[in-house]
C-alpha cells in the first residue's frame, strides 16, 4: 500500500503513476488538498 499526503494534485497523480507502473496491483491512498478553495470557503 502507497499513502501519499501533499497539497500538489499534479505530484500526486505522477507519483501514483509511477507506482500503479512498478507495481501494477498496489493499493494507493491519496489525501490533498487546495489552498484557493480553503481560503474561498
Amino acid at each position: 500500500m502507497l499513502v501519499i499526503a501533499t497539497p500538489d494534485s499534479l505530484d500526486v497523480r505522477k507519483i501514483a503513476e509511477i507506482a500503479c507502473t512498478l507495481k501494477p496491483n498496489i493499493e494507493v491512498v491519496v489525501r490533498t488538498h487546495n489552498e484557493r478553495v480553503q481560503v474561498a470557503e
